[in-house]
């Protein structure tokens, strides 16, 4: 397959710019070991400093994480949208951290499932969407997306984002 692009956001100079790809490449090893290895192998992918794609047998997920800075605002209530196949359920991690799990039907491809948190001054999403062909079902459950985020080597890559963001469209670094 070919690599997948690293080039800077608009904006960056480049020592902002290498941090950047620096973070991405060790987010994206992070989630490759804590992810199900039945996604497969998890890469940066595209520009934009969240995507990430999960590949095995060719079959490719995607995968998004997000640490942006916190608005200040409450959470969203945790509320399900039966007329757009949207569940919420809420869930407290294991430091007793209140987070959302959703689960979206995606037309015809299987569930796009998602958990977001606070941690620190930021909010946290992670998400993995089946893959587009709709081969392989779907790829996580909310409490693949628990683990995760309760795991000390996410809880590090999630402190160092919060602690010294990139500035450039609220993205994590």
């Amino acid at each position: 397959p070919p690599a997948p692009t690293l080039s800077a956001p608009p904006g960056l100079g480049p020592q902002e710019a290498r941090r950047l790809a620096e973070f991405r490449q060790r987010a994206a090893e992070v989630l490759d070991a804590l992810l199900p290895a039945s996604i497969g192998t998890v890469v940066p992918a595209g520009d934009d400093p969240g995507s990430y794609r999960a590949r095995r047998d060719g079959v490719v997920h995607t995968v998004r994480l997000s640490v942006r800075p916190d608005q200040g605002s409450a959470a969203p209530a945790c509320r399900d949208i039966p007329q757009k196949g949207l569940t919420c359920e809420s869930v407290t991690l294991d430091d007793g951290t209140p987070a959302q799990a959703y689960r979206q039907l995606t037309a015809g491809r299987g569930t796009e499932v998602s958990l977001q948190h606070r941690s620190g001054g930021s909010t946290v999403a992670l998400s993995v969407s089946p893959a587009p062909s709709g081969a392989g079902g779907t790829p996580v459950t909310a409490g693949d997306l628990v683990r995760v985020a309760q795991d000390p080597r996410f809880r590090e890559l999630i402190a160092y984002a919060d602690a010294d963001p990139v500035a450039w469209s609220g993205a994590a670094s």
